[in-house]
């Protein structure tokens, strides 16, 4: 692995299959990695696809002052004051597309907005709830585009997804496949390398000096655009041929793992 040169300007780390073990807990010992870089200078940007609520928790859970990004860059938020100081939603006819791929494909539907997430289906509030989401409800499709759309999202099982994929990206070019059982959809100016260009800038962080850590296919736009990328263990071969170095898997607290050691490289910041 190589050596890192001097104190990173930040870190940005991602949370499911980055920091968040199997079961979708931010362990007490990568609260206490993260909180203890935050305390020495090293700023925490936590950039994930979920909600503003739930990367809230987890922010003040580790004490962490600087801004994060949910919702996959939809939204950056204050988790000292939780005021959103960025955020990006959907236009109302793609909205329409989604609910109108929802009833010509049967799959399960998902929206959020800045303050709640409604779903089409109790199995799918079940698997949401396992990322510590509370504020979930059941309805049905609306028959017109709800308003502050900040991603709606398609759900099902990997295969179901594959049947559906060619309807899907024909529809809507934009949509990705953030996870093997969601067709994803946020506004077109909201990624996380969109989230983290404007926040770098408002905070005067030079991304060649920034650490970023991440699993999944989302995360190669903004981890090719910092200067010392780490994949985990377990991350999609596209986050891997782009890392310089490689962390233990996300189910062994291999990001804290890797943090603690990096840091010994850092004068002045104790692990």
């Amino acid at each position: 692995m190589p050596a890192p040169v001097g104190i990173p300007a930040a870190l940005v780390a991602d949370v499911d299959g980055t920091i968040a073990g199997a079961d979708h807990q931010v362990s007490p010992r990568t609260l206490d990695t993260l909180a203890a870089l935050e305390r020495r200078g090293v700023p925490v940007i936590l950039a994930t696809g979920r909600s503003e609520a739930n990367v809230l928790s987890i922010a003040r859970e580790a004490g962490l002052t600087t801004p994060a990004v949910a919702c996959n860059g939809a939204l950056v938020v204050d988790p000292v004051t939780g005021e959103r100081l960025r955020v990006r939603t959907v236009a109302a006819p793609e909205v329409s597309t989604m609910i109108d791929l929802h009833r010509r494909t049967g799959a399960a539907l998902t929206w959020w907005t800045p303050e709640q997430i409604f779903v089409t289906s109790e199995r799918l509030q079940a698997e949401l709830a396992q990322l510590g989401d509370g504020a979930i409800e059941v309805v049905a499709a609306p028959s017109e585009p709800p308003e502050n759309v900040l991603k709606i999202m398609l759900n099902g099982t990997p295969a179901q997804l594959d049947a559906i994929g060619d309807i899907v990206t024909e529809s809507l070019p934009r949509v990705t496949r953030s996870l093997p059982t969601f067709w994803e959809l946020s506004a077109h100016d909201a990624d996380k390398w969109g989230a983290l260009d404007w926040l770098f800038r408002r905070l005067e962080i030079d991304p060649e000096r920034v650490l970023g850590i991440g699993d999944g296919g989302n995360d190669v736009r903004w981890l090719a655009r910092v200067g010392r990328p780490v994949a985990m263990a377990n991350a999609h071969p596209s986050v891997r041929k782009i890392a310089v170095a490689v962390a233990g898997h996300h189910a062994a607290e291999g990001a804290a793992e890797f943090l603690v050691q990096e840091a010994n490289f850092w004068p002045g910041v104790a692990s």
